[in-house]
C-alpha cells in the first residue's frame, strides 16, 4: 500500500499539499488522488525504467533525494512491485545490486535506502561499489557535455573482484545513460558475469526545449528525439 493516510486532526488544522500538483491532499500525507492515479499508471518501458520524468514524478525524485527520502522510497518500492520488476530481477538471478555513484550530496539521499531494501527482497547483496573520480557533478550539463569527457565513474576498491556477480545498478535519474553505462562498464571489468541498469525514473524525449529535473532550460541537440549516448570513446 500506498504511505498511509494522515489522522482527521492533521487534516483538518494542517492542510497538507499535494507534492505533485500543489492542491489539497485529502487524508493523504503525500499525493492527491489524481497524482496517484498517475504514478500508478502503467510504465511505458519497465525492464528499463520505472517512470517517464513528468509531472508528480519529478517531486517523487526531489523526494527521494532530499528530507522525505523515507518516503520517496517506500513509493518507489510500491511501484516496483507492481510494475513486476522483482520478479523479473529474481528471475535474471540477481546477486548484488549496487547504486549510481553522486558527486556532492547536498542531504541523506533515499538511493541507498531503496536499493537495500530491493537487496533485502531479493536476498542479494548490497554493497557501494562506484564512487565519482573525480568530483563533478552530471546536474545541468547536456548531453555533448556529458559525453565528451574523461570517465568519471569509477570503482571505490581498485582491488574489487565480483567474481562472476550478476549486479543489478540503480540510478535515480537517467538523463542519458552515460552515468549507467559507464559504471555498467566498470563493474564489468571487475568480473560481473552479467550487469542489469536501472533507473527510477528517465528523461523523456521532446521537440522543444528540455525542461526536466535536469537540464533545465537546455536546447537538445536534435530536437526530433534523443539519442542514447556512445560510450566507445571513453575507452579508447
Amino acid at each position: 500500500m500506498p504511505p498511509k493516510a494522515l489522522p482527521l486532526v492533521y487534516q483538518i488544522l494542517f492542510r497538507p499539499r499535494c507534492w505533485g500538483c500543489g492542491v489539497s491532499a485529502g487524508s493523504y500525507l503525500d499525493f492527491c488522488g489524481g497524482c496517484r492515479r498517475l504514478l500508478l499508471a502503467k510504465s511505458p518501458d519497465p525492464a528499463r525504467y520505472l517512470l517517464p520524468l513528468d509531472g508528480p514524478v519529478k517531486p517523487l525524485l526531489q523526494a527521494l533525494r532530499g528530507e522525505a527520502s523515507f518516503l520517496g522510497a517506500r513509493w518507489c518500492e510500491l511501484l516496483l512491485r507492481r510494475r513486476g520488476s522483482y520478479t523479473a530481477w529474481q528471475a535474471a538471478g540477481i546477486t548484488m545490486v549496487t547504486i549510481s555513484p553522486r558527486a556532492k550530496p547536498r542531504r541523506e539521499d533515499g538511493l541507498p535506502l531503496l536499493a537495500r531494501k530491493i537487496a533485502a527482497s531479493l536476498g542479494a547483496e548490497f554493497r557501494e561499489t562506484l564512487v565519482k573520480v573525480n568530483p563533478r557533478s552530471q546536474h545541468g550539463k547536456g548531453k555533448v557535455a556529458r559525453m565528451d569527457c574523461a570517465p568519471f565513474v569509477g570503482l571505490k576498491n581498485r582491488t574489487e573482484n565480483l567474481n562472476g556477480a550478476r549486479v543489478l545498478l540503480i540510478d535515480d535519474v537517467d538523463t542519458t545513460g552515460t552515468t549507467l553505462e559507464l559504471g555498467a562498464y566498470c563493474l564489468r571489468e571487475a568480473g560481473a558475469a552479467a550487469v542489469l541498469t536501472f533507473s527510477v525514473a528517465r528523461q523523456v524525449p521532446t521537440r522543444h526545449v528540455v525542461k526536466g529535473f535536469e537540464g533545465e532550460g537546455q536546447e537538445p541537440e536534435d530536437k526530433r528525439k534523443e539519442v542514447e549516448p556512445l560510450l566507445l570513446h571513453l575507452f579508447v
